[in-house]
């Protein structure tokens, strides 16, 4: 009879349980229980030692008895599972994670992460709650004006299946620029994360590139039985590392020039994964980089006032000349 993968870890969970017990258990015993070959008990019990859980040897009517030290079990209804051990690192790096998502708080998708984080602490010999309270004190979250996502939880579910799936839907969508809703069969791609809120990268069926749209701008979104194929080279990671904000255009270089007070700040930091810093004598610093979406890009530039000039390319460096006139013009 072949035994399935599901029915060894059955098995397993099933061994413990028996090394669990107050007096332990011989390979004799487990064999006999689960009815196996002594040989699988006695792997079975090796598996359970490579997870670190510590099986203590004790004598018992002329034999060797295995039992599960009583610091490892935690007993959850009527079932005995081994407890888990997480180092401060390990819950520092699960705290992070925990809370990278908060534009998603309020949303049933925060309670599904408050529900897994509850099935861990289940079978930790720690009280997770008192340590994240404890990290909560080390690593303080700033805000960053997330938008709201709560009556949107059904619109992402419906993204989310779309997503697994590969298979297109049809959106109504409003449009900033255009000020209106207007309806588009769309290719969703993949979530994410910027600047506080959730946007989309999907691919529109009358056209070939890649898009970004906002997720709280979407009104409605049905799953479609079409299947699409992913783009052959989209790599999202790719273009989000050389990206300033949301909007993706043609790859753009820029030079930029920031004056001693700020060289500190922008060397500090890694602006794109091909950027080049030239220091200046006087202290301040030269960037260079390509990037995309060159309006987060003139956005940024301006957030610095006098303290950074844009040099290269030179045709934009009009387009930002005609930016500050416009703006001084209104005061």
């Amino acid at each position: 009879m072949t035994i399935n993968r599901g029915q060894n870890v059955i098995r397993i969970i099933q061994t413990f349980e028996l090394l669990a017990r107050p007096q332990g258990a011989t390979y004799g015993e487990i064999a006999e229980i689960l009815e196996v070959h002594e040989r699988t008990a006695r792997r079975n019990v090796d598996i359970i030692m490579q997870l670190g859980i510590e099986i203590i040897e004790i004598g018992r009517e002329g034999k060797f008895s295995y039992k599960a030290s009583h610091e490892y079990v935690r007993k959850i209804g009527n079932t005995k599972f081994p407890c888990i051990f997480f180092s401060v690192p390990e819950l520092i790096a699960l705290f992070l994670m925990k809370t990278n998502f908060t534009i998603l708080n309020g949303t049933q998708i925060e309670g599904y992460i408050n529900s897994a984080f509850e099935k861990i602490a289940s079978i930790t010999t720690l009280k997770v709650s008192d340590m994240v309270n404890t990290i909560k004190k080390i690593y303080i979250k700033s805000y960053d004006f997330d938008k709201d996502y709560t009556e949107k939880e059904k619109i992402i579910d419906i993204v989310n299946q779309a997503i697994i799936k590969k298979k297109q839907c049809k959106m109504s969508y409003y449009s900033f620029a255009k000020e209106n809703i207007a309806e588009y069969n769309i290719s969703p791609l993949c979530f994410f994360s910027k600047n506080g809120g959730l946007y989309l990268f999907v691919r529109f069926d009358n056209h070939k590139d890649v898009r970004t749209i906002a997720v709280e701008r979407i009104q409605k979104i049905t799953l479609l039985n079409k299947n699409y194929k992913y783009p052959r080279g989209f790599n999202p990671e790719k273009l989000l590392e050389n990206s300033f904000g949301v909007i993706f255009d043609d790859p753009v270089f820029v030079k930029i020039w920031f004056s001693s007070s700020q060289a500190k700040y922008i060397d500090e930091r890694v602006w794109s994964t091909r950027e080049v810093k030239n220091y200046c004598p006087d202290g301040s610093i030269i960037l260079e980089l390509n990037t995309s979406g060159w309006f987060d890009v003139k956005r940024w530039i301006l957030g610095f006032g006098a303290d950074a000039k844009l040099l290269e390319p030179r045709e934009l460096v009009e387009e930002l000349r005609s930016d500050l006139q416009r703006a001084l013009n209104a005061y």
